[in-house]
């Protein structure tokens, strides 16, 4: 820089590519290179008017450039334009010399380029891994607005000291059909195609059209790359022509077996055992030759990576022992004793394993293991299958066990952290959650969840920018109030169900794109009106707010329909509001809404019913719609109508209960059936036969209650029960 920088203060000056160290473009001085590119040379830059301080990225077309360089760098100035995002070097200003050549100035990246940073730090594969999602996201948020980037390649991702990954250069950026922008894609306007030749994909360099899945593929490279430290196809001793003709017609060997060089600390053996399984499949299908064969978005890549970092089974491999053991089960129902045997013995397996296992050195991967293949995958296999009951309680005994050994090498390691807490999560809700399946141990879940709220709340405390981490800490505050509401504590639940509908309103409203925040704000508005005013359930009294919850969800789940109509958890959910809503607006009166709403419920409920034979959850779901039509139909005066879906009801709630009779949920909900048909025999004229279906009812409470004294709500609906009869109506 000149001993005298303010003899350059000459704003737009023209100016030699060579000699430009404190020339002014604009409001900005222009400091020093920082490199050169495809259309023009970047320089660092700072305001040279007072206006604030900080460092500039300055991009400045070179001199001898063509029309087509001009045309792509105002395409670049139109793409960034219409982003803004963490992740993404943010556009401050544009201009033009003196001369007419364009620059942009754009938020300076003090960072070294992705695989540089993990190589420098020697982050280990769940560090990387996490670095790769921010980039997920910027990309994710282009395609958001019908922009392909193109040309993602380690050189155009830096990340800072702090960690900050950051997206860069869409100098060949393509704008999809319906871009928010007049420009047209620059290869539109000059017939050529553009791209990096080392990270282009098949259908880049064959001519063929790029869309979302060029950007995927490309992903799918990096990741290679961040995992392996090497290219899956150029290598220093082939050709140009060598690369191209690997890209298109090589397949690329698996990351775990191309590695060979350690890192992080990992012997080499075990780094390729760390790769080898869930992170060889999602690399490979990222980086497929046929752009249909890859992720189908850049979203279903990361929540890939995701469920792998919450050690769940992966979307892109299917043919896991999971996969195969789900295979077995669905075809010998009959024998879930026998399977609950071999389960068992697996267990039995693990634990000697586990016991054998170096923990200190180990714990992340023997929890992720754990939590994996034991509390998620095995579970996952059996809960919705009649006879299971046993098989999880040996779950929840072993795996407390473990959890509670590993809790206690967690201080260090907030990733450890976060996967016991969504492992105490699960474990809670096989215990005791009343809105799911479970062994009816409530303190046994609240002391659980309580783990898992500490364990969350100090994860979010090291990041709360981290979306995954805020998400887990709701969920378990809404698990958490479910619970609380039925040991009779409904101000302590309406405090954390208030936690969880904020955190998933903040969530749904910073990723407007991402369905399962908007699913779960939905559920939590759902149970926000359970609280509030069920009678179904422990309630504040407050029914008209439970209809305002009800109905807002209502017309979220709908709007939900419509974007995913093929999404199994929007269409369970669109029929549970209308259940909801049907029996508040019972309670409050209105018969005609209450009718109309059940029979919307039923109707989803038998369809998805159909089409899954195997799934108590959906028989389940089914029973408690033909009960509600119950309802409806005895208070409208049709006793004789009422009493026949109460009996179809019956029959599935006697049904699920019998296969399963440590079910505590399935047992409950039986008793609840037996004074649904008491009530409607009672009405039409039969009260000895009414008085048989409330002894069953109360035989059956009188054990839950023993097994679970801590339980409010059945405490409550046994005494009720015994006042029936002793005082019959």
């Amino acid at each position: 820089m000149p001993s005298d920088p303010k003899a350059h203060d000459t704003p737009d000056e023209t100016y030699l590519a060579a000699d430009l160290a404190g020339r002014r473009l604009g409001a900005y001085r222009i400091l020093r290179s920082l490199g050169r590119g495809g259309m023009g040379e970047v320089f660092l830059g700072e305001r040279a008017d007072g206006a604030f301080e900080g460092r500039v990225a300055i991009k400045l077309v070179r001199p001898e450039g063509s029309e087509d360089t001009l045309l792509r760098f105002q395409a670049e100035r139109q793409t960034l334009a219409n982003l803004e995002h963490p992740n993404i070097a943010r556009l401050l200003d544009a201009g033009s010399t003196a001369d007419g050549r364009p620059y942009l100035v754009m938020e300076h990246v003090d960072g070294v380029r992705i695989d540089r940073y993990c190589d420098d730090l020697q982050l280990g594969v769940e560090e990387r891994l996490r670095i790769f999602l921010d980039v997920c996201e910027a990309v994710q948020h282009a395609h958001r607005n019908l922009i392909v980037h193109r040309d993602l390649k380690p050189d155009n991702i830096l990340v800072s000291a702090q960690g900050d990954a950051k997206l860069l250069d869409f100098g060949i950026a393509k704008l999809l059909p319906g871009a928010a922008s007049a420009e047209v894609a620059v290869e539109t306007l000059t017939g050529k195609a553009a791209m990096s030749l080392h990270y282009a994909s098949p259908e880049q360099l064959v001519g063929e059209p790029i869309t979302t899945a060029t950007d995927v593929h490309a992903l799918g490279l990096l990741l290679f790359q961040l995992l392996t430290g090497r290219h899956p196809y150029a290598q220093p001793e082939e050709s140009a022509v060598a690369t191209v003709h690997a890209v298109l017609h090589r397949e690329a060997e698996p990351p775990s077996q191309v590695v060979t060089e350690p890192f992080a600390g990992l012997p080499l053996e075990r780094l390729r055992r760390r790769l080898d399984g869930d992170l060889d499949v999602i690399t490979l299908m990222a980086m497929r030759k046929e752009p249909e064969r890859r992720y189908p978005s850049v979203e279903r890549l990361a929540e890939d990576v995701r469920r792998h970092l919450d050690g769940r089974p992966v979307k892109a491999r299917p043919d896991t022992l999971g996969y195969r053991t789900a295979k077995f089960l669905r075809r010998h129902k009959l024998g879930v004793g026998a399977t609950a045997m071999i389960l068992l013995s697996l267990l039995g397996g693990m634990s000697a394993t586990l016991w054998q296992a170096r923990i200190a050195e180990q714990r992340a991967a023997d929890v992720r293991a754990l939590a994996g293949s034991l509390i998620f995958e095995v579970d996952d296999l059996i809960r919705d299958l009649p006879g299971s009951t046993p098989a999880r309680q040996q779950i929840v005994t072993r795996a407390l066990t473990y959890l509670d050994r590993l809790a206690a090498e967690s201080a260090d390691d907030p990733e450890l952290r976060r996967e016991l807490a969504l492992a105490y999560q699960r474990v809670g809700n096989i215990q005791g959650n009343p809105n799911t399946s479970n062994l009816g141990d409530t303190q046994g879940a609240l002391s659980s969840y309580r783990k898992a709220l500490d364990l969350a709340e100090e994860v979010v405390r090291s990041d709360p920018a981290d979306s995954n981490a805020v998400r887990s800490l709701a969920v378990i505050h809404e698990k958490l109030a479910d619970t609380l509401a039925w040991t009779g504590d409904l101000s302590a639940a309406e405090e954390d169900a208030a936690s969880a509908l904020a955190a998933f309103e903040d969530l749904a409203t910073r990723h407007p794109e991402d369905l399962r925040h908007h699913l779960s704000l939905a559920i939590s508005l759902i149970k926000m009106g359970d609280l509030e005013g069920n009678p179904d359930f422990p309630n504040m009294g407050r029914p008209e707010s439970a209809l305002a919850s009800y109905r807002q969800s209502r017309l979220l789940l709908d709007e939900l329909a419509v974007a995913h109509p093929e999404d199994s958890g929007v269409r369970r959910y669109r029929a549970l509001i209308r259940e909801r809503l049907g029996t508040v607006l019972l309670a409050t009166g209105d018969l005609e809404a209450a009718t109309a709403a059940s029979r919307e419920s039923l109707a989803i409920r038998q369809a998805t019913a159909e089409t899954q034979t195997g799934n108590t959850e959906a028989q389940r779901d089914v029973a408690v719609a033909l009960e509600k039509l119950g309802d409806v139909l005895l208070e409208g005066g049709n006793s004789e109508a009422a009493l026949e879906e109460f009996r179809n009801s019956f029959e599935i709630f006697r049904a699920l209960a019998a296969a399963d009779p440590q079910n505590a949920s399935a047992r409950r909900s039986l008793a609840i059936s037996h004074r649904k048909l008491a009530t409607a025999l009672q009405r039409a004229g039969r009260s000895g036969t009414a008085k048989e279906e409330l002894r069953a009812s109360r035989e059956i409470l009188e054990e839950l209650v023993a097994a679970d004294p801590g339980n409010a709500q059945l405490r409550e609906e046994l005494a009720g029960l015994v006042e029936l009869l002793a005082f019959p109506p």
